[in-house]
């Protein structure tokens, strides 16, 4: 006869499960898996209850069976529960991850120029006799670059790919976790994360220019750093000028006009304005865009949230945002991009940047042709959806 195993869980279990969670999704930026630990944990638990308990909105009580729980609504008396306020949390996190990623484009900066400077040929002393040694061990060479490659000055540099690259991972799936937020718990979340994704763009960049090891290309980058200034005048004068124009009343315009950023409606309409990310531009067309009532003034969203949800795309010089694929791994619609804005973007990306742009949250680059000769499931996987079968 074989054994029979007995649990029994402690008072505790029902905050311990619901930290568990919770670190999930805010530490991993893992929100499905997040919701998965409650409902595989709880037999019979729907998607909606596990969302109530992911947030501390209900609580896991133990019951005196030690053997089972309930799960109550919150009230005072649960205060040792944790518990997340959504759009508190988002605020804090983008803010965070945009004085974090600053900081890393300044190192990235401060490195470049280091190179710049010594003419790509940083002076580090090597012994070369230990050199010589191993490559008579070894003739690959591979313990004499690894030699070369411990050095502080050439590991610093390795270092801070490293480091860069998981920080644009991280960037990338907690952009996915306040979208799920902003689905799931409050549409009042603002999905505009203009500052974030520019310094995701700057860091990107710089990766790009430091893997290539082209020397010119960093020089180049690294002159315009320097005599870059007069952002707070262009500020101002777009200020001014956005005023002006948003006085009248919005209007479509141009889409190789190459405006700094603009939403593109389903009909293939390119709303547009020039200035910088402290202008807010994408928040200032949705506004515009809701006191023509072109978007509803009665809807529960932001303006801006209202567009993503109902397949407007988001431009932002060569990066372009579309939820209307991935908001369906929620229950929403999914909203495929239509001909005319596929001709559009096509359009833009040749006239503006090359034939190439950069699509999703992963800022991943690829030529504007291939939205037209590739499928649905390709479009969508581009645009940070993976379940449409091909």
């Amino acid at each position: 006869m074989k054994d029979k195993l007995h649990f029994t869980f402690g008072d505790d279990f029902g905050k311990l499960l619901m930290s568990i969670a919770q670190e999930k999704l805010m530490y991993s930026f893992e929100p499905d898996k997040a919701t998965s630990i409650i409902k595989d944990s709880l037999i019979g638990c729907t998607e909606e209850l596990a969302l109530d308990i992911l947030i501390g909105k209900k609580v896991l009580i133990v019951n005196d069976d030690h053997v089972s729980v309930t799960v109550v609504d919150r009230t005072e008396k649960h205060s040792d529960y944790p518990q997340i306020d959504p759009l508190q949390w988002v605020n804090e996190k983008r803010k965070e991850l945009i004085k974090d990623g600053w900081e890393l484009a300044d190192e990235q900066f401060n490195v470049m120029k280091d190179i710049v400077e010594s003419g790509g040929k940083m002076h580090i002393s090597l012994d070369v006799l230990d050199c010589i040694h191993m490559y008579g061990q070894d003739e690959n060479m591979q313990d004499v670059l690894e030699e070369i490659r411990n050095h502080s000055e050439i590991s610093s540099v390795f270092g801070l790919l490293v480091i860069s690259k998981k920080f644009i991972e991280t960037c990338y799936s907690a952009l996915n976790t306040f979208r799920f937020l902003s689905v799931h718990y409050d549409h009042t979340i603002a999905l505009d994360n203009s500052e974030l994704e520019e310094v995701l763009s700057v860091i990107t960049t710089r990766n790009t220019m430091l893997t290539s090891a082209n020397l010119s290309t960093l020089t180049a980058a690294v002159t315009t750093g320097i005599s870059e200034c007069g952002n707070l005048s262009k500020y101002i004068e777009s200020v001014i000028a956005n005023d002006a124009i948003l006085k009248k009343g919005i209007e479509p315009v141009n889409i190789t006009d190459k405006y700094d950023a603009g939403w593109l409606s389903p009909n293939g309409d390119f709303y547009g304005l020039n200035g910088e990310i402290a202008n807010m531009l994408h928040n200032q067309i949705a506004d515009a865009l809701e006191e023509a009532g072109i978007v509803p003034k009665d809807n529960e969203n932001n303006p801006d949230g209202w567009l993503m949800e109902h397949g407007w795309v988001r431009i932002h010089h060569d990066h372009i945002l579309y939820d209307g694929y991935y908001q369906a791994a929620y229950g929403m619609d999914l909203i495929p991009l239509t001909e005319a804005q596929i001709k559009q973007l096509v359009q833009y990306g040749n006239m503006c940047y090359g034939g190439v742009l950069a699509f999703g949250l992963s800022y991943t680059r690829y030529a504007v042709g291939i939205l037209e000769s590739c499928d649905e499931s390709v479009r969508a996987r581009i645009l940070d959806y993976q379940s449409i079968k091909g």
